[in-house]
């Protein structure tokens, strides 16, 4: 084994001479701050492993008390000295609030002892006498190597500062309410407890003002203000700033309602969107596109400013009472953006930079010690907002002022925000979708839970012939199960990777065909009912669409996937299983989604819809096997949204349903016979995809439901 004054590790063109203390590039010395080279040496001998900052404390700085900002200047210099993070490389790895990790790959090998010359003229371990004036330049060349050191160090960090900012970020977010209830803000709190609106999920449900505890638990209802909108509450003294509609006037009257119980009093007839002052001796509220400024009990009102537009919510102090922010909509409700104004009235000014063209910005809140304003921005490219935070106190580094962050992400949907009076977290409303297998009930004009698979989020239902059995797709997860009708005898089919659509049951009940998409292949795919493995039902690696059964089960039909075929390419087949013969439907060149009909006679297909919009199909067509030719079956107007949709055989093989999108979205059907479309369901406002017909022909939709919670969200604030 090697000593350490004999290693020397390799990694990328570098190499680490220990004993020399040397790291050279391509050969070449490069020079390095002693703690930094000390630094690296602990990190390259604990290559793949996390070293903590303690550790790091404890072998650099041994007895010593240093700031750990030490520690992140010398990361700093190594990253910039090895070019970390340039042209792809990587070496250091940062473990948030841990330490760090050396991660490129480490040769170690050997080098000979060196032994340093003795000095011309004198014998080798005999200490020279040196004058007073050279021992003086020596401690020159040191204070000065001190400075350099020092104002290496400083600027090293001040690199890292500029080219890695730090950034808040969301260490926990616990769940505090767990009802399931739809929530809305605003969200509000006064140091213990946090209020909201929330309704249940039973049909003409009310919005209801309630209260949990900080910590989380069950909501209270707030009785004392019912009748009253809450737009704030007051930190001391806790009072809401709320609103209530005047009589017979289409106007909100401002009053202020206790928290502790008491009568609640109007301030003066005052109207509009309205918070308190930090102290709450003021309010500041809308009226038009002018800001106004009143006392607590709505007395000497003045005006502050004039907007550029309508307030979308209500205005936010700063916690020291100089600064508004006011997140302005244009007249057409298109956009929305953040203006400030301080709170004499003056220095009215559009608050940059936007994140999306054109800005969707608005329920912004300071940081309970107002080093950072949150607020929520509108992603065009995503549909969807995100909460994200502007950088307010920069202290030394100045240039990071009105730099922006984005605080969540992940699949929950963050709205509203307010921070706890203590600072540590964050409390918000997150929304997520929860999908709903559900029958439409054509008696009652409504969908209705689906029993047998009631709490399973299920799609794509099929059944099996004798109507004893069912296979479906189990979200988000998208594996294949199947059970009997009831629900019961349930097995999981298939499982990640595999991601599975659309089964369908072979007439003998013993197989299920599927298409499954495994590394990003389209394939059509058959298991048994009972499990085992998945087989592909062509071998190679081309894509299928759909599989459907032949009504003796011989034959399987199939067409191409969209995107991966050109147009003229896409045609419908059918697989002989016994002799593995594979034929092509005359005339099916461009058309998709094609399903069997039960009984064996027909076929219907999709017509792709326009080259840049092939999915939104506006026909299906029908093949006669008897006649050998397709017909049109049903067609829609073309729209600039998805057309008709994948089309499901009655199990008479008398009708085919399909749901069709625009602006009057529905789910229909069309007779084989007389070719007549007959609307049944309108999904207008109907989150849904179509899931199948139940062997008594009722209509099956996974709706999706969104939820919301209320969660507390501790950052980490740099």
């Amino acid at each position: 084994m090697s000593s350490p004054k004999e290693t020397i590790y390799e990694f990328g063109p570098f190499a680490l001479d220990v004993g020399g203390r040397i790291l050279r590039k391509d050969g070449k010395p490069l020079s390095l701050a002693p703690k930094a080279l000390d630094t690296l040496i602990v990190l390259v001998e604990n290559a793949g492993r996390l070293v903590t900052r303690d550790e790091f404390m404890q072998k650099l700085w041994p007895g010593v008390f240093v700031e750990e900002g030490n520690l992140t200047l010398n990361i700093s210099l190594l990253r910039n000295a090895l070019g970390d993070g340039k042209n792809g490389s990587r070496y250091i790895a940062t473990v948030h609030r841990r330490g760090y990790q050396f991660v490129a790959a480490v040769r170690e090998g050997r080098v000979g002892a060196a032994v340093a010359p003795a000095a011309e003229g004198h014998p080798q371990g005999v200490p020279l006498q040196k004058p007073i004036s050279q021992g003086r330049a020596l401690f020159r060349h040191a204070w000065l190597g001190t400075l350099g050191a020092f104002l290496l160090l400083s600027a090293a960090y001040v690199a890292e500062r500029t080219f890695h900012p730090p950034h808040p970020q969301v260490l926990e977010t616990p769940q505090l309410t767990r009802d399931g209830f739809e929530k809305s803000g605003p969200l509000l709190t006064e140091g213990s407890r946090i209020y909201f609106s929330e309704r249940g999920d039973s049909a003409g449900a009310e919005w209801k003002l309630v209260s949990i505890p900080e910590t989380g638990g069950e909501a209270t209802p707030m009785r004392f203000l019912e009748g009253f909108e809450p737009l704030d509450v007051s930190p001391n003294d806790p009072e809401f700033l709320a609103w209530r509609s005047a009589p017979q006037e289409n106007v909100h009257e401002l009053w202020a309602v206790p928290a502790k119980g008491g009568p609640p009093r109007s301030l003066g007839g005052l109207t509009g969107l309205a918070s308190w002052s930090p102290d709450g001796s003021h309010f500041v509220y809308q009226d038009g596109h002018d800001l106004f400024l009143a006392r607590r009990d709505g007395a000497d009102s003045r005006k502050l400013a004039s907007l550029p537009g309508s307030l979308v919510d209500r205005p936010s102090w700063s916690p020291d009472g100089k600064l508004l922010r006011l997140a302005v909509g244009d007249s057409k409700g298109e956009s929305s953006e953040f203006w400030e104004i301080h709170s004499d009235g003056t220095g009215r000014r559009r608050l940059p930079p936007h994140l999306n063209t054109p800005p969707h910005e608005w329920g912004g809140q300071w940081t309970a010690d107002g080093a950072y304003f949150v607020f929520q921005s509108w992603d065009n490219t995503q549909s969807r907002s995100y909460l994200w935070a502007r950088q307010e106190e920069c202290g030394l580094f100045f240039w990071e002022c009105g730099s922006v962050f984005r605080v969540t992400q992940g699949p929950i949907e963050y709205r509203e925000v307010v921070s706890s009076q203590d600072g540590k977290r964050l409390f918000v409303i997150g929304v997520t979708q929860v999908d709903k297998l559900q029958r439409y009930d054509r008696r009652s004009h409504s969908f209705v839970t689906y029993p047998a698979l009631a709490g399973i989020p299920a799609t794509d239902v099929d059944f099996s012939r004798d109507g004893n059995w069912m296979a479906y797709i189990v979200l988000p997860e998208q594996n294949l199960w199947r059970s009997k009708v009831d629900g019961s005898e349930r097995l999981e089919l298939t499982a990640a990777p595999m991601i599975a659509r659309q089964p369908h049951w072979s007439p003998d009940g013993r197989q299920i065909a599927f298409m499954g998409n495994q590394e990003g292949h389209l394939r059509a795919w058959l298991v048994s009912a009972d499990g085992g493995p998945v087989e592909p039902l062509l071998p190679g690696s081309g894509d299928q669409g759909v599989p459907t059964w032949s009504s003796d089960g011989k034959k399987i039909l199939f067409g191409e996937p969209l995107g991966v075929h050109p147009r003229a390419a896409m045609n419908i087949h059918t697989l002989d299983l016994q002799t593995s013969q594979l034929s092509t439907l005359p005339g099916s060149n461009g058309l998709w989604s094609a399903r069997w009909s039960p009984d064996g006679r027909y076929v219907a297909a999709l017509v792709l819809g326009p080259e840049d919009r092939p999915a939104d199909s506006s026909e299906i067509r029908l093949f006669d096997f008897a006649a050998q030719k397709w017909t049109t079956l049903a067609s829609v107007k073309p729209i600039e949204e998805r057309g008709i949709g994948d089309p499901t055989w009655s199990r008479d093989s008398r009708y085919v349903y399909f749901p069709t999108g625009g602006d009057k979205p529905a789910l229909c059907r069309v007779g084989i016979a007389d070719r007549h479309v007959e609307p049944l369901v309108d999904l207008k406002d109907v989150i849904q995809n179509w899931s199948g017909v139940t062997p008594d022909g009722s209509l099956l939709v996974t709706r999706g439901f969104p939820t919301s919670e209320v969660y507390a969200l501790e950052v980490e604030w740099p």
